[in-house]
């Protein structure tokens, strides 16, 4: 599981997937052929990897392939 901490989860809001928030927390490697995330709001979502590009973190952060 991968946290990145140290931003304001006050700054940001809605992105174009599935309404989902700006990712603050995220499976380094799913299983399944998908990966658990968290948006800044605590919602927690299962998405397909061929999604999990699509999303946007915190602080700009770019999560490295797992």
């Amino acid at each position: 599981m991968v946290i990145w901490g140290g931003v304001d989860p006050t700054q940001g809001g809605p992105t174009d997937y599935q309404g989902m928030w700006q990712i603050i927390a995220y499976e380094k490697t799913g299983a399944g052929g998908k990966r658990a995330v968290t948006d800044i709001r605590g919602r927690p979502m299962t998405v397909p990897d061929e999604d999990f590009s699509k999303l946007r973190f915190v602080g700009r952060h770019k999560p490295t392939p797992g």
